[in-house]
């Protein structure tokens, strides 16, 4: 095949990847596994008005804002505070700070077809008018591939979230609306499950809803249970489904009225039910202002929850700091007990 040839055959699967999605999803960053991923726009724009990413940076008018996530950083910290916990310090849970613990989803497409991609990095840019003018380009960029799903997977879950913003939250007329979720859906994932938490990159505030799917044969995936109806509609801000029967949420809501912001819960039916895990924060921690849950880790029957606490000044509400503790269990998660670093 020549060289030509292979560009016509390239840019047939982009198109009619895309047509498959939908006018409202674009497809995103055409590699392979393999390959570093380029940098690619998903904002609908005109090739006037659409400039090169280090073009952008570059120009003093205009501004980038990088969204990274810590799961890598929260698997290694748990793995520590198995093995050596006493060797913590708080200062060890700082590059937690300032990061996402979820995932961001894109839609993808290489020589071989559509995909769905699990991406670690999202990228905004905002671009001034030369003239001064008030309105602003915005361009979505996702770099770090971590992990492809089938592209079929990505439509149904779009579908899904649509259906539950309708149904939970009130969202859209009739149930009728396709908004361009990808690249805003964020989430959570591993080999053999995917947890979408909703329609944004911003506060957990605005992911209140989730849906799961699980596979056992990593091709064909089905919908695993949530709880959308119940724990005053939160936001996911962990997960971690372990089977086809057993999985853990973290939530978070301010309206949770025990001072604490967080719940983590657990389902052994395949989320058809959920049950709250007994986390129960000692006095001595207590003054902080918000709190949350990051993904639960475990090996085999050893796991570990990490919590934040975030402290405020009470005179004016400015903000302090953060302090770090976690929950271990060394029964499968029957049974939960406090720690701490030091400092």
């Amino acid at each position: 095949m020549t060289c030509l040839n292979k560009v016509a055959a390239f840019l047939t699967v982009i198109i009619s990847t895309v047509l498959l999605i939908s006018p409202g999803c674009l497809g995103i960053g055409a590699q392979t596994a393999e390959d570093e991923p380029e940098m690619t726009t998903v904002a609908e724009a005109t090739p006037e008005q659409e400039p090169e990413f280090p073009q952008m940076i570059e120009q003093p008018t205009d501004r980038a804002s990088f969204s990274t996530h810590n799961s890598a950083e929260t698997e290694l910290l748990s793995q520590r505070i198995m093995s050596e916990p006493s060797s913590l310090k708080n200062s060890d849970f700082e590059v937690l700070e300032g990061k996402h613990n979820d995932l961001f989803f894109g839609l993808g497409a290489d020589l071989n077809g559509g995909y769905l991609a699990a991406y670690n990095t999202a990228v905004r840019t905002y671009r001034s008018d030369p003239e001064g003018a008030s309105y602003e380009l915005e361009y979505f960029f996702l770099a770090d591939e971590l992990k492809r799903y089938p592209l079929e997977l990505g439509i149904e879950a779009r579908d899904r979230i649509v259906e539950y913003m309708a149904k939970y939250l009130g969202m859209g007329v009739d149930g009728v609306w396709e908004p361009e979720l990808y690249p805003y859906v964020c989430g959570f994932c591993g080999d053999d499950y995917v947890v979408f938490t909703g329609y944004s990159l911003d506060s957990p505030h605005t992911k209140r809803l989730h849906v799961i799917y699980r596979s056992d044969d990593g091709e064909n995936w089905y919908e695993f249970g949530g709880c959308n109806d119940s724990y005053y509609q939160p936001s996911v801000t962990g997960a971690r489904i372990l089977s086809d029967k057993v999985g853990y949420l973290s939530l978070y809501s301010l309206s949770y009225n025990d001072g604490r912001d967080f719940r983590v819960v657990r389902t052994e039916d395949g989320g058809q039910s959920w049950q709250e895990l007994d986390l129960t924060i000692p006095e001595e921690y207590y003054g902080y202002g918000r709190s949350g849950a990051m993904s639960p880790y475990f090996n085999g029957d050893n796991g570990v929850i990490i919590i934040w606490l975030e402290y405020y000044e009470e005179d004016n509400a400015q903000y302090i700091g953060r302090r770090y503790c976690w929950f271990i269990t060394h029964d499968g998660g029957d049974t939960w007990s406090f720690g701490a670093p030091e400092g």
